[in-house]
C-alpha cells in the first residue's frame, strides 16, 4: 500500500505539487481535478492514494486532496479578504426631570462601506459599496420613571415608592436594497 502523504501547512498549491500536479499552469491537469480518483488517467499522479480507509473512489481528485476530504463544501465565511469603513456622527442626551422622570436618547448618522471585488484575485476590479447592514439614521430613546413617596402612611409609602417603569423606543431608516447582479 502506498504511503499517505500528509497535507502541508503552506496551502493548496503545495498540496498539488506533492502529487506532481500543477493545475494553475497546466489546463490538462486542471481537468483531472474533476475526475474520479478511480479514473485510470489519474492513477499516475495519485499512486493509489486515498485519504482514509473506506473513502469512496467515486469522489473527485480535488475533494480527495482537501484538508478535510469527508466534507466537500467547507467555506470560510470569515475569511479576511476584504476591508470595511465606518464613519458616524453620534449624539447622546440625558435629561433628568423632576418627580422621578428621566429621558436618555441617542442619535446616530452613519455610513458603512465595504470593499467589493468582482474577481478576488484581481485587486484592480475592487470598489466600495454600501454595506448590506448599513442603517444611516438611528434614533433611540429610553424613558424611565421612578415612583416617589405618595402617601404619608409609612407602610403605604414603603410599599409603593422606588418602583421603576421604563420604555425603550427605537426608530431608524431601513436597510439598503441589495445590488442587482451584473449581467455576464
Amino acid at each position: 500500500m502506498a504511503r499517505t502523504p500528509r497535507p502541508p501547512e503552506s496551502g493548496v498549491p503545495a498540496r498539488f505539487a506533492q502529487f506532481g500536479l500543477s493545475p494553475y499552469t497546466n489546463p490538462a491537469q486542471n481537468l483531472l481535478l474533476s475526475d474520479a480518483i478511480s479514473n485510470p488517467a489519474v492513477a499516475p499522479y495519485l499512486n493509489g492514494y486515498v485519504p482514509y480507509a473506506g473513502y469512496s473512489t467515486a469522489n473527485t481528485v480535488l475533494n480527495a486532496l482537501r484538508a478535510f476530504p469527508q466534507f466537500s463544501n467547507l467555506t470560510d465565511a470569515t475569511s479576511p479578504t476584504g476591508k470595511t469603513w465606518y464613519d458616524a456622527l453620534q449624539i447622546k442626551g440625558t435629561k433628568r426631570m423632576s418627580k422621578g422622570l428621566q429621558v436618555n436618547s441617542t442619535f446616530t448618522y452613519s455610513k458603512s462601506l465595504v470593499l467589493t471585488r468582482e474577481d478576488i484575485f484581481n485587486t484592480a476590479s475592487s470598489g466600495k459599496s454600501i454595506q448590506a447592514t448599513d442603517q444611516p439614521y438611528l434614533f433611540t430613546a429610553n424613558i424611565l420613571y421612578q415612583t416617589q413617596k405618595y402617601f404619608s402612611n409609612r407602610f403605604l409609602s414603603a410599599v409603593t415608592r422606588d418602583f421603576q417603569f421604563g420604555a425603550f423606543l427605537q426608530y431608524g431608516s431601513g436597510l439598503p436594497l441589495t445590488r442587482p447582479p451584473r449581467p455576464r
